[in-house]
């Protein structure tokens, strides 16, 4: 498993159902467009990232119809691990990416990608912005990470 100094995560402009997405990690790039069927893929990283900072491993998937990729998230105290996987169309499921890192460099990339693109005015018809109380959550977690952090 690497170790991360840098990842960034980017959306685009969703339109008709379809995110527009970039991910980069030290070098590694990958670029997609998620769909938000059958599962809002934004609405899930949020929740994988509420699970993670409490200590739970979750996933969130990306669906691309008919592959997807998998983002799976592990914490071992304070470090955090990133698996990401290609699923394709027959169900075969290939690691492409593992890493690991500290909160502020797996979490707070992730977390300022999903703020940005809750931020930005999109036709509801194009996607659905994060659920005001999943964000609550995941704000109140990463404040508090954060303030732990400051120690």
């Amino acid at each position: 498993m690497k170790k991360t100094k840098n990842i960034k995560l980017i959306f685009g402009r969703p339109k008709n159902g379809w995110l527009p997405t970039k991910f980069e990690s030290d070098g590694f790039e990958l670029e997609f467009n998620a769909s938000r069927i059958p599962e809002n893929p934004t609405a899930e990283l949020a929740e994988s990232l509420i699970l993670t900072l409490k200590g739970v491993e979750s996933k969130c998937e990306w669906n691309l119809e008919p592959e997807k990729y998998v983002f799976e998230f592990k914490s071992i105290e304070s470090e955090f691990l990133l698996s990401i996987y290609k699923i394709d169309g027959q169900k075969n499921k290939k690691l492409i990416l593992a890493n690991s890192g500290g909160f502020d460099s797996i979490v707070i990339p992730m977390y300022r990608g999903l703020k940005k693109l809750n931020s930005t005015d999109f036709e509801k018809a194009d996607w659905s912005k994060i659920n005001e109380v999943t964000l609550d959550k995941l704000n109140a977690l990463v404040s508090q990470r954060k303030s732990q952090n400051a120690y």
